[in-house]
């Protein structure tokens, strides 16, 4: 049985604290965030350069990105295009830009996790499904991605890999997605259930957006005890057995994260290509 290769993720400002036993059977090192272009702040040709000439390969996940940032990606993309890089896309905006742009045969396009969902991505998943038919609950625990639709568009926009979150209902869309020839990457735990356009984190402690990035280095935990019901304004206590179920959230700036890390690695065997270990989003220590 050969062991599933291993991709570690950080923010750029981390390089530093990358050592021999972090990078042990680490094939890939990746850099960048799925929602904000702030946590990219200095990330330059040096940065690129150090990490493409002292590691086998390397991918940039590119924020969702609003029309105030395009000219921000514009500039940005000369930089990165320069390397033989991945480039992790999270929003159909840039994957149609990028379809339009002319790149180096040695770029790869990746489509990030917030292109990929489906209904088992909410912790209240059960909830939603408790009055659905079998075969509709079945059909809706598939990826968004799992037919023939979708494997052409991806196609169409030269996709060779898909980010995924690692949920056990998955695995027959893993398997599609295999058979189809695409790469699958997974993020070993701690799921992303929601990203928004506005940030908690700097919310919460008073920041100023652009200079706020050190304030989601660290969590924000989250125990759901309540919820709002919108059409009388009043809150309304959850049920422990819903509690159980979505377990405690963390909140790293405008990304929410389930906490759990419950993978058994071998069960993923022929399932995907690669484990991402993501130490940007988990109350993982680099450094323990």
């Amino acid at each position: 049985m050969q062991n599933i290769k291993k991709e570690i993720r950080i923010h750029h400002t981390y390089i530093e604290q990358l050592n021999e036993k972090l990078l042990k059977n680490c094939a890939t090192i990746s850099i960048g965030h799925p929602s904000c272009i702030h946590k990219l702040t200095g990330m330059d040709m040096n940065t690129l350069g150090y990490l493409v000439n002292k590691y086998k390969r390397v991918k940039i996940e590119i924020p969702v990105l609003f029309d105030s940032h395009i000219e921000w990606l514009k500039k940005e993309l000369e930089t990165w295009i320069k390397y033989p890089v991945g480039l992790v896309v999270n929003d159909m905006g840039v994957l149609y830009y990028l379809k339009q742009k002319p790149l180096p045969p040695d770029i790869e396009i990746i489509l990030g996790r917030r292109l990929v969902f489906s209904y088992m991505h909410s912790p209240w998943y059960e909830n939603i499904f408790l009055q659905e038919e079998p075969y509709i609950r079945n059909e809706w625990e598939d990826l968004n991605i799992k037919n023939e639709e979708m494997i052409n568009f991806l196609r169409e926009y030269n996709i060779k890999e898909i980010e995924t979150d690692l949920l056990p209902q998955y695995r027959s869309s893993f398997k599609y997605l295999k058979k189809k020839g695409f790469k699958v990457s997974g993020f070993y735990g701690y799921p992303i259930v929601s990203l928004s356009r506005s940030c908690h984190s700097v919310r919460f402690y008073g920041g100023k957006i652009g200079e706020c990035q050190h304030l989601c280095d660290l969590p924000l935990k989250l125990e759901p005890m309540e919820r709002w019901n919108r059409f009388e304004d009043t809150m309304i206590r959850i049920s422990k057995h819903t509690r159980d179920s979505m377990g405690n959230l963390f909140v790293y700036g405008n990304v929410v994260v389930q906490d759990s890390c419950d993978i058994e690695e071998d069960s993923y065997q022929d399932q995907i290509d690669s484990f991402i270990i993501d130490y940007r989003f988990s109350p993982i220590n680099m450094l323990s």
